[in-house]
């Protein structure tokens, strides 16, 4: 729009050099069009970076909570295969190699598990922080737009309050996803035919179980909890904040 107003000079408007796209202060002025054109341009192209970043970054997270969640799906589902079919092996010793397999990569996907953890900690520790605040600052700001009728600004803090809340939503959901998929082992083992086999391979079913019972919880800074109930918690401290400090 605005080469296309340079480039129509008989048009009798005027450009508003002071006008950015992040409102804030600047220690030098733009007093030509070259300028502006070149600082709009980075500060456009920042925004788009900094949504790629920001977007990257949570599909990074979906994909790698979903394919641990698979894996820890199809070992389940393994083992649930190889107990069945216990009787087909020819002795003894190729069940047991099988079942060390399937605790083995157990064990892999649980350190896996901890290493997505720690990478994933600050991220998560300052998108909950930062949530959390704006979360505040867009209701007690609505509360002001709604005694001026501002329904256009109203609009806008309510498309973003939803997408906060969906982006805490989707964190703490797969996370949650994660921590139930790691226990389907230990239900595996306990409803399978485990009373027909030998006692040796009742043993291994026995050490699955007991793993599984030391369940996996992801946590960011062993702090806060990863679940759909933090999601409640953090939506109930606001709002009631926010009624509590609300005037009659």
């Amino acid at each position: 729009m605005l080469c296309r107003q340079r480039l129509h000079q008989a048009v009798n408007n005027t450009f508003d050099y002071s006008v950015s796209v992040f409102p804030t202060f600047y220690p030098f002025t733009i007093t030509s069009f070259p300028g502006f054109l070149i600082f709009s341009s980075y500060q456009q192209l920042t925004v788009i970076l900094a949504c790629m970043y920001w977007v990257s970054c949570d599909a990074l997270f979906l994909q790698i909570t979903t394919h641990i969640c698979l894996q820890f799906t199809m070992q389940a589902h393994y083992l649930d295969d190889v107990i069945a079919n216990a009787n087909t092996y020819g002795n003894g010793a190729d069940l047991k190699h099988q079942l060390r397999d399937i605790v083995k990569k157990h064990n892999e996907l649980f350190a896996f598990c901890y290493e997505v953890q720690m990478f994933f900690n600050p991220v998560i520790f300052l998108t909950i922080l930062s949530n959390g605040i704006n979360l505040c600052c867009c209701l007690y700001q609505m509360d002001q737009q709604l005694v001026t009728h501002e329904w256009a600004e109203i609009t806008k803090n309510m498309f973003h309050l939803c997408s906060l809340i969906i982006q805490t939503l989707v964190f703490c959901g797969y996370a949650e996803n994660m921590t139930q998929s790691s226990i389907q082992m230990g239900y595996s083992a306990y409803h399978s035919q485990w009373i027909e086999l030998n006692k040796e391979t009742k043993l291994m079913l026995l050490l699955i179980i007991m793993r599984t019972t030391k369940q996996y919880n992801f946590t960011v800074y062993g702090m806060l909890s990863l679940n759909l109930n933090r999601v409640t918690m953090v939506c109930i401290l606001n709002f009631s904040d926010y009624f509590e400090q609300r005037p009659v």
